[in-house]
């Protein structure tokens, strides 16, 4: 980022309270942003920057918001060997292990789910502190 003559970084874990794989799907090349300076270390020549900072932290409220048994609509992000991660909002994503899924015998995760799919979840934990999330799709 030019701050006018000083540059700064803004890592890739300080652009979004989310998943970000890539730079651009936040920001562009020539747009103009308002950062929190996070450090400075001119001994490194280096000033650490922040966008994220300047919104809601969305774990901050996340107990009170998605309290245990509430059932709400998430987007399935990722699949991994072990279950899928859902969104619930941005920067509030969780885990639905393969014990929470209602897979028939002998049926893959994949045959079941695939990223950017739509679907309705059961909070079975919230751990702000540590921002994990516990979810499951056995409604019931």
């Amino acid at each position: 980022m030019d701050l006018g003559g000083v540059e700064g970084l803004i890592h890739i874990s300080e652009l979004s309270w989310g998943r970000v794989s890539h730079p651009n799907q936040i920001c562009k090349i020539g747009q103009r942003v308002d950062v929190q300076v996070m450090e400075v270390a001119p001994e490194r020549c280096r000033i650490a920057l922040s966008l994220k900072r300047l919104t809601t932290n969305p774990w901050e409220k996340a107990q009170a918001s998605y309290p245990i048994n509430m059932v709400v609509p998430a987007v399935v992000t990722t699949l991994v060997p072990f279950g899928a991660f859902a969104r619930l909002e941005e920067g509030l994503e969780g885990l639905i292990h393969t014990s929470e899924i209602p897979l028939p015998p002998d049926r893959n995760i994949k045959d079941f789910l695939t990223p950017g799919q739509n679907v309705r979840v059961r909070v079975l934990q919230v751990d702000a502190t540590h921002q994990r999330l516990g979810l499951s799709l056995k409604l019931d």
